[in-house]
């Protein structure tokens, strides 16, 4: 089993000088990115976002970036009410968020808890903040469960004092591109070519280490022949679309 994998991939990198000067053989289709900007408020309640429009809920891929611009909680205090800015509070990972994602729709790309203040200070807010693709094809951005408490800030003219959040604000937007998989493009550049060899090889060698190189790239696009694995059996398809034969 090894020697009859081993010969393949010494055929392929050798191939390699045969078709370096072939124009690419195939190109990836995707649409034109599309954005959507979202401003949710809760007092406590459930709230849920639906884009205006939709984008291909039947793609092979979506490349999908979530990114919250402000997260503004609004304060009581005796007799007066203000708004404070909060969005530092949100983990640089959670505030921006990016991935390529196996379609068809419906998708997730974040699902996960917003929580302010940070650990180990008790929550004064608490929620799920889910931002996918619904099953149309259309963006959402949902803040449900949500839990309203108090917390310390400084108040002109009083210092710190214990206040009441009363509202929760969160503004973002959702960029989002459908896509096919181009079978053989396991570098992701949209096309197939030579330079697609030494990361098939990879996605058919060390899986591991394909998603850590390529973070963006699908592994079934190193599926050639379809048969819903990456294996040996991919490879004489793989050199086929290569050469266009």
């Amino acid at each position: 089993m090894i020697r009859t994998a081993i010969r393949p991939f010494a055929a392929i990198a050798a191939g390699a000088t045969l078709v370096a000067g072939l124009a690419p053989l195939s190109v990836a289709r995707a649409d034109t990115p599309t954005q959507w900007s979202y401003d949710i408020s809760t007092t406590g309640n459930d709230v849920f976002y639906t884009s205006p429009t939709s984008i291909n809920p039947a793609a092979d891929l979506y490349d999908v970036t979530s990114t919250i611009n402000l997260l503004e909680v609004r304060v009581r205090y005796l007799f007066l009410n203000f708004n404070v800015n909060v969005t530092d509070q949100i983990p640089p990972e959670q505030r921006v968020v990016t991935n390529s994602v196996v379609g068809p729709a419906p998708i997730t790309l974040v699902n996960a808890p917003v929580v302010y203040p940070a650990a180990p200070e008790p929550p004064a807010i608490s929620g799920d903040l889910f931002v996918g693709l619904n099953a149309g094809g259309f963006g959402v951005a949902n803040f449900t469960n949500v839990t309203l408490g108090t917390t310390q800030v400084e108040v002109p003219g009083f210092g710190l004092q214990t206040v009441t959040i009363t509202r929760v604000r969160v503004v973002g937007t959702i960029d989002a591109k459908a896509r096919d998989i181009l079978l053989g493009d396991t570098n992701c550049d949209g096309f197939v070519t030579v330079g697609d060899i030494a990361a098939f090889v990879l996605a058919l060698t060390d899986t591991a280490e394909y998603t850590i190189q390529f973070p963006n790239c699908p592994i079934l696009s190193a599926d050639t022949n379809e048969d819903g694995f990456v294996t040996v059996g991919d490879i004489a398809t793989f050199v086929a679309l290569l050469t266009g034969l």
